[in-house]
């Protein structure tokens, strides 16, 4: 939560960093849904320690503001691979535009469905609110119908970050062939740490993402027996909150640096050296 909050300020300050790439503009709401869900979670934590139920409204309103992190990241993650995307790859002017359309209306969609869920969270029908015995946000719905609603939301999550991983895995493979397609022995030919973090960044989202997903759905039908599969479930929930942070601190020096300046780990003067665009990839080559 710390460092999260820590990339928030180091981004929201960096002003001429957001207006000159739309993608850290992204990055920093990421972040910033991000700390709505892990304050949820250590506030939940202090009502385990002291045994403690709030008052049930205000634990609607938590559990409503924790889960709608948990889908604005999703839907964030998804706008800044079209982003990423878009940057890499060159589409000719009609399939841009159509794919341009496509992904608006489908982040437009899953952002109102978000917005959607947070609304509805704060109704007893339809609320989420956290069992002090098991350590677990419980998921309440009144009928069965409503479960399926539930369930459809489940599904959209799991859509959205599908198709946010298949997106940056198009983005690495279009890297790693280029890059594969110029002499070996030259600059712009070596595969250099930048070139695979997508792949890392894509992999890292499926594992956390994907675990949340399946074991919410299906742990029950899997392991029938055990008591604390949700607890169990609230802590891998708990990381996923944070793995954001985690890969921007390791894979963009732009975060990385001043943040370790912030914590006194590198001195003032440290140079910051900027991940390369495929642009300039692109000029390495032709100048090769």
């Amino acid at each position: 939560m710390i460092i999260t909050g820590l990339i928030i300020f180091v981004l929201l300050r960096n002003k001429k960093l957001l207006k000159q790439n739309y993608a850290y503009l992204l990055i920093a709401l990421i972040a910033i849904a991000n700390f709505l869900q892990l304050i949820s979670h250590f506030i939940s934590g202090f009502y385990i320690v002291f045994f403690y139920t709030p008052v049930l409204h205000f634990d609607m309103f938590q559990g409503s503001l924790l889960n709608f992190g948990y889908d604005i990241t999703c839907v964030l993650n998804l706008t800044l691979s079209f982003n990423r995307l878009f940057l890499f790859f060159n589409f000719k002017k009609i399939w841009y535009s159509i794919f341009k359309k496509l992904s608006i209306f489908i982040v437009v969609t899953l952002f109102l469905a978000s917005f959607f869920y947070l609304v509805i969270s704060n109704f007893e029908f339809f609320k989420i609110t956290f069992n002090v015995s098991t350590g677990v946000w419980d998921y309440y719905t009144a009928s069965e119908n409503f479960y399926r609603f539930n369930g459809l939301e489940s599904k959209l999550m799991v859509f959205t970050n599908v198709f946010s991983v298949i997106n940056l895995m198009l983005i690495a493979i279009k890297i790693i062939i280029q890059k594969l397609s110029v002499a070996k022995n030259t600059k712009a030919g070596k595969i250099k740490f930048y070139d695979i973090s997508l792949f890392l960044q894509a992999i890292v989202n499926f594992v956390c993402i994907a675990f949340v997903q399946i074991f919410w759905q299906y742990g029950a039908i899997w392991f029938p027996n055990s008591r604390y599969l949700y607890t169990y479930l609230n802590y891998l929930w708990l990381n996923v909150g944070g793995k954001d942070s985690i890969t921007n601190i390791v894979l963009l020096s732009e975060i990385r640096v001043p943040v370790l300046i912030l914590i006194g780990y590198l001195k003032n003067n440290t140079k910051v050296v900027p991940v390369p665009t495929l642009s300039k990839v692109e000029r390495n080559n032709k100048n090769t």
